[in-house]
């Protein structure tokens, strides 16, 4: 059965805190959208809602993929534990293998009315499916400093010449992650500390419209909702550690949120859209940064 969500927007409603530098707060809302025609309405929730093609990559081509990645650059214990989880993982491998730490959306849960601010169709039957868009994989790896390019964005299907796509970029670290030379040390699934967390998310089913302040400024973004999979980072969600474009991440450094992996805005503008709908995305930090590292049971 088609499942009918009309998605409003109220303006002026703060968010979440995501905040740059000395700034230890910054109020994020959203605007109204609405729309008087129901087949428009309904357009949108289609598109909204539709299942993502399982890419169906062989063994074979992800190990290509893996070799193609380390050899631009990317971080082999974070790729490492990334695609390990991705194999077991996906919608086309049978799904979420263990949902024990799982928190049901505010949306599902009654928390969060269909017509309020933050809604988002994503479900815990959704969850449960684990990856549903398989093509990408997002990996921000906070051993890094924050003048590095430790966003990176892999695209797992090959283009014409067999060759698999790499983007790298800035984002932003906690304020309360108490950083040594712009690398975070402290992670923490508690509310309030605005801190990183870390540890494997799966992205919201739709993108939304952000609205933030930064150094007394107001700003507008994309949004795009993370929901924590393990004990380190279930709470995510919950308390609003979203990723979206953010002016105090530049080309050259990524000042301090207030826990969310904020990036560049046009990065956001242009990969949130594509990264919606199930994509895993990863935190690699201290805290895990060993293959055989297991967070602990909820």
């Amino acid at each position: 059965m088609r499942l009918f969500i009309i998605i409003i927007f109220f303006a002026n409603m703060a968010l979440s805190a995501c905040a740059p530098d000395s700034y230890a707060s910054e109020t994020a809302v959203e605007r109204e959208v609405l729309s008087d025609d129901p087949a428009d309405v309904d357009k949108k929730e289609d598109q909204a809602l539709e299942e993502t093609e399982p890419l169906l990559l062989e063994d074979k081509k992800l190990d290509q993929a893996f070799d193609s990645f380390v050899a631009q650059g990317v971080p082999k214990v974070a790729l490492t534990r990334a695609f390990e989880f991705y194999r077991n993982n996906r919608q086309s491998t049978g799904g979420l293998q263990n949902t024990s730490c799982l928190i049901k959306p505010m949306s599902e849960t009654g928390e969060i009315a269909k017509n309020s601010n933050r809604y988002d169709p994503t479900t815990i039957a959704m969850l449960r499916q684990g990856i549903r868009n398989e093509r990408y994989i997002m990996i921000v790896d906070f051993t890094q400093s924050n003048l590095s390019s430790r966003g990176y964005l892999l695209d797992l299907q090959p283009d014409g010449n067999g060759k698999f796509s790499l983007k790298m970029m800035l984002n932003a670290h906690g304020y309360g992650s108490q950083a040594v030379n712009g690398i975070p040390t402290v992670f923490t699934n508690t509310a309030g500390k605005g801190t990183t967390v870390s540890g494997f998310f799966i992205t919201a089913a739709t993108t939304y419209p952000y609205y933030g302040h930064a150094g007394g400024k107001e700003y507008s973004s994309v949004g795009l909702r993370l929901y924590g999979l393990e004990s380190t980072n279930n709470t995510a969600e919950k308390t609003s550690k979203v990723t979206h474009g953010a002016p105090y991440v530049t080309d050259s450094r990524a000042g301090n949120s207030a826990g969310c992996p904020a990036m560049k805005p046009a990065n956001a503008q242009a990969y949130l859209p594509i990264l919606k709908g199930g994509v895993l995305w990863y935190h690699h930090t201290s805290k895990n940064n060993s293959v055989s590292y297991q967070a602990p049971g909820c």
